[in-house]
């Protein structure tokens, strides 16, 4: 249940939003401060959501890709984008879009209740942070 302006509505269900962003919202970068700011926004917007809506069992996180090779983005970038992707990485390999679903779908499922307000960063380590 749940108050708005002196009435008492009722929210069947709950559930769980999950966004997309990017490690640009808490890394800094010497360029495109606008969509680091937007990026930032939607983490802001997920907190909101967490904060205002968990008690009526609705969930929010954010998830944070890193670079993901994909067959046309490697067709567009080349090599290039590879090499400098590997430098940001702490791992062995770059991510592939499985990476990044099967890291979805825990805080959308059941076994990810107990998960709410979150960035989860899906990066091979390139943004490590508290």
């Amino acid at each position: 249940m749940r108050r708005l302006d002196g009435k008492v509505i009722a929210i069947a269900g709950g559930g769980a939003m999950l966004y997309t962003s990017s490690g640009a919202a808490h890394a800094g970068d010497a360029v495109r401060p606008a969509y680091a700011m937007a990026k930032s926004a939607v983490h802001a917007l997920m907190r909101h959501v967490a904060s205002a809506w968990g008690k009526d069992g609705v969930r929010a996180n954010v998830i944070a890709p890193g670079v993901v090779l994909h067959p046309k983005l490697e067709a567009a970038a080349g090599p290039a984008l590879a090499e400098w992707a590997m430098r940001l990485v702490k791992g062995t390999r770059l991510g592939v879009p499985v990476d990044i679903a099967s890291m979805a779908t825990l805080p959308l499922s059941d076994e990810g209740g107990y998960i709410t307000g979150q960035v989860i960063s899906i990066d091979g380590g390139s943004t490590m942070r508290p």
